[in-house]
């Protein structure tokens, strides 16, 4: 309801389609230690690799570019040179070469640029289930909150702490 709103709505709204693909160990080291690595494709033109390791009061997050060629090098060995990368990786205790792809989602993201505020309302498909994210990009984590408890409550939905993340959701089939 909130997205399709969007969708009618007058608000310039950046529609764009990414693929996932979710990588890890094969007992979910990454995953069970606060880690996410991703190569996302967006569009069906760009790559992006990507490692987010949650720490106690912030996120860290590592992007770099890939070429076509990279992401399939990537399928057969993951061989990597990105020095963040290879180091966010050692310290979860991850050697490259244990890595394997464990989870795809594709997501149809809406993005809505407000004036203190992105908003992003993303329709997930994973593991043959459909859900849906909606989050508040903003200088502050209290004004996104804010934010985003403005908008949901418009639409009778409930504010919960503690959500569980489409990446999660989909690397352990939730």
């Amino acid at each position: 309801e909130i997205r399709q709103f969007y969708l009618n709505s007058k608000k310039p709204v950046k529609e764009l389609t990414n693929i996932n693909y979710y990588f890890d160990t094969e007992d979910r080291t990454l995953t069970n230690n606060g880690a996410v690595l991703r190569v996302r494709k967006i569009n069906d033109k760009e790559y992006e690799l990507t490692l987010k390791i949650k720490e106690e009061n912030y996120d860290v997050e590592y992007n770099y570019p890939l070429t076509y060629d990279e992401l399939k090098s990537l399928e057969d060995d993951f061989d990597i040179s990105y020095k963040e990368i290879l180091d966010g990786l050692k310290n979860k205790g991850v050697a490259p070469r244990s890595l394997k792809m464990v989870a795809e989602l594709k997501t149809e993201r809406l993005e809505i640029i407000e004036e203190e505020y992105l908003l992003v309302i993303d329709k997930n498909y994973y593991n043959g289930k459909v859900d849906f994210n909606i989050e508040v990009e903003s200088d502050s984590k209290k004004a996104a909150k804010c934010h985003l408890i403005n908008i949901i409550t418009q639409f009778g939905v409930e504010y919960k702490e503690g959500y569980i993340s489409k990446s999660r959701r989909a690397i352990l089939g939730l």
